[in-house]
Parts: structure tokens; C-alpha cells; sequence
């Protein structure tokens, strides 16, 4: 019935879509697509309205000649810039939201404005402009016709369903925004946790942005708004240590977190984030911050310099308290105590330990990576 009415009315709906296009539709133009019940194709030597529920067409690629019953066919639609409309007073909207594509002076929420109110009688809804969702070093808007898109059900392998609300509501609708799968994921971790820490501590005396910041998070919760932040493992962090025990999950909370993730709370929280980081890892993550530690003695061919340097390097090592020395301290003493002790090139001499702990020529910053690998693993593989 509703797609009658856009016939019976197609006069007024040209007008109206005129009214913005610098060339006008031809005087036989209709609101309508048709596609030929025999063939699927949707190319017409003609097509007409016959009145009542009569629709005529003959397809210009098989040549088949048709009259159809609009209230029985599947093969008639309406064009998207009535289509709309049509809906709205069918479906009786009061509000949605569109792109800017479609938001444009002209654009279809314009046209469509005129003709539910003219053809169907009611008032336009309520409408928000929103821009694109773009994929961070994308090529553009998401988009499904051209294929350059990611699901939800892949944006939660990397981010919680809490985050991902989160990256949304962090947003104003009519600003583009990317959702990062490269590095800057680590990014995107780090200013969740400080909101979230921000969001659930002490009301501040002067309020500033944080009432703003607060309800973006009320609204990125999945569950009831928690009394206090719970432990986050910082992302960065985490993956470094991931790999130091190979993957491990319960290792790497045992030998790393069991101080800080003290909850049951804080535990699930930990192993999801963990699944998140190794999956981020394995399939997004760069060449340079992916590695995996040597399960076995590494033989390479050695400068004299360079052979010191390695005996000076296990000597420090073996005479120092690995855990609970600051790495500011332990950078001084690698510096002091076996580089230039040695006689060896800086360059050198990293890119030789390197090569023994992760068989690459760079790696994560030496000093922190050593206390995490830890002293009898680091004597076994130098």
C-alpha cells in the first residue's frame, strides 16, 4: 500500500527531488526498481505504472513482457530516496540518525523530509548527523561494498565489548574517528585505563571535563558501574611479558601479577586482556615488537671485543641482584661495567645479545627485558 501511494504520487515526488538536482528526472521517471522474474536483471525497455496494482515492464536483456500484481511480487521496490521516507511513516520513526552523506544540503535526509510530509502525512524524524568509522591506516570509511571493513565479532578479539563501547562514546557522532588494529592499539589501552581509573576515583573539588569523562565511561559498561577501577595489566607491558613466558597466560600472572590481580575480578579481567594481547600479537602486531626467546644457546661468530663484552655481560649478571636492581642502574652498569670495559662497539655488543636472546639484531629496551627474562634463563642463553 505504501508503495502505491509513492506511485499514484510520483508526480509530486519528481518535484521534489528536482528541486535539488541540476538535472530534472524525465517526465516518465518513477520512484521504483524492477527486476525481470525471469532473468534477475535489471535493465528495462520500458516500465510503467497501470494504476490500481498493476505494474508493466519489458526487460531488455531477455525480452520478456510483464504485468505484475505490486501486492504479491518480490521483484518491485521503491528507490532509496523514497524508500526512506516510506518507512518512517510506515514504521512511525521519531528518530535516527544518519551519515553526512546523507546529510548534505540537498542530500537524501533533505528530500526525504519533503515527501513524508507531503506524500505520507507525517513529520520527519528527529535526526542526528554521524560521520564515518574509519579503520586506522584504512584507506577510508569503513565500507561493505568495497570490502574494506571489520566486524564487531573482529574488534572484540582485540579490544573487551566495554572498550569497544568505550571507543564509541569517546566520540562526538558528527566527528570521523579510526579504530586502531596497529600499534596504536597499545595506545587506545592506555587511555581507557586512565579513564576508567579517572572515572571511578575521587570526585575532583574543580569538575572541569571530568562529569563528561564519567559518563562516557557509565555508558561503555556492559554490566552495573563498578565502586572502584579494577587492576589493568598496561597493554604494552603485558605482551612484553607474554612472550618472556612464551605465550603463558597463568605463568605470566603468577610470575608478574599475582601482587596486583588480587581478585577473582581482577583475574578474569586479566586473562581477557591477556587472549586479547596474544591474539594482537600474532595477527596484527609489527615485526619489531613480535619476538620469541630462544629456547636454546645461539652459536655465532665473534670479535674478540665481542666475546668479552658477552663474558663481562654474564659476569654482571651473576654478581648483581637481577630483581631488585632499578634498570636506570643496571643501563649505567652495562655501559660502565661491560661496554666500555670490553673495548666493544655499543652498536655491537646489543645487537650480539639480541641475537642470543631473541635471534634479531634489536629488541625491546635491554635493561627492563633482562630483569624480565630473568637470571638463569639469561646466563643459559649468553
Amino acid at each position: 500500500e505504501s508503495l502505491r501511494t509513492a506511485l499514484e504520487n510520483k508526480d509530486k515526488i519528481r518535484a521534489i527531488l528536482d528541486e535539488h538536482r541540476s538535472t530534472p528526472h524525465s517526465d516518465d521517471w518513477l520512484p521504483t526498481a524492477i527486476y525481470c522474474e525471469k532473468c534477475g536483471r535489471d535493465e528495462m525497455d520500458y516500465e510503467r505504472y497501470d494504476g490500481e496494482w498493476d505494474y508493466s515492464y519489458k526487460c531488455a536483456s531477455c525480452c520478456n513482457e510483464a504485468t505484475i500484481d505490486i501486492r504479491t511480487t518480490k521483484d518491485l521496490k521503491l528507490n532509496w530516496r523514497t524508500d526512506w521516507p516510506m518507512r518512517w511513516a510506515y514504521e512511525q520513526v521519531d528518530f535516527e540518525p544518519g551519515g553526512k552523506d546523507h546529510s548534505s544540503q540537498g542530500g537524501s535526509y533533505d528530500t526525504a523530509k519533503g515527501i513524508v510530509k507531503e506524500i505520507y502525512g507525517r513529520a520527519a524524524p528527529t535526526y542526528l548527523q554521524y560521520d564515518f568509522v574509519m579503520i586506522k591506516g584504512g584507506t577510508g570509511k569503513m565500507s561493505s561494498s568495497s570490502g574494506e571493513i571489520f566486524t564487531l565479532s573482529q574488534a572484540y578479539q582485540v579490544y573487551e565489548p566495554q572498550m569497544v563501547r568505550w571507543i564509541f562514546a569517546n566520540q562526538r557522532p558528527n566527528h570521523d574517528f579510526s579504530i586502531a588494529f596497529d600499534s596504536d592499539v597499545i595506545k587506545t589501552h592506555d587511555e581507557f585505563d586512565r579513564a576508567e581509573a579517572a572515572a571511578l576515583g575521587p570526585k575532583p573539588e574543580k569538575l572541569g571535563k571530568w562529569p563528561l569523562l564519567r559518563r562516557v565511561y557509565e555508558l561503555s559498561c556492559t554490566e552495573a558501574v563498578p565502586e572502584k577501577a579494577p587492576y589493568r595489566a598496561p597493554f604494552r607491558e603485558l605482551c612484553n611479558r607474554l612472550q618472556v613466558c612464551d605465550g603463558d597466560i597463568q605463568r605470566t600472572l603468577g610470575r608478574f601479577y599475582s601482587n596486583d590481580a588480587v581478585t577473582e575480578q581482577d583475574r578474569k579481567l586479566f586473562v581477557d586482556r591477556s587472549r586479547r594481547a596474544l591474539f594482537w600479537l600474532e595477527n596484527y602486531a609489527s615485526e619489531e615488537f613480535r619476538y620469541k626467546i630462544n629456547d636454546q644457546t645461539i652459536s655465532l661468530d665473534l670479535s674478540e671485543p665481542q666475546e668479552n663484552a658477552l663474558v663481562e655481560l654474564r659476569n654482571l649478571i651473576s654478581s648483581c641482584d637481577l630483581e631488585s636492581i632499578d634498570t636506570k642502574e643496571l643501563n649505567q652498569q652495562i655501559y660502565d661495567k661491560v661496554i666500555r670495559a670490553a673495548g666493544c662497539d655499543a652498536k655491537e655488543f646489543f645487537s650480539v645479545v639480541y641475537q642470543k636472546l631473541i635471534s634479531r639484531e634489536k629488541g625491546p629496551r635491554l635493561p627492563g627485558f633482562m630483569k624480565e627474562i630473568g637470571k638463569d634463563r639469561l646466563l643459559g642463553l649468553l
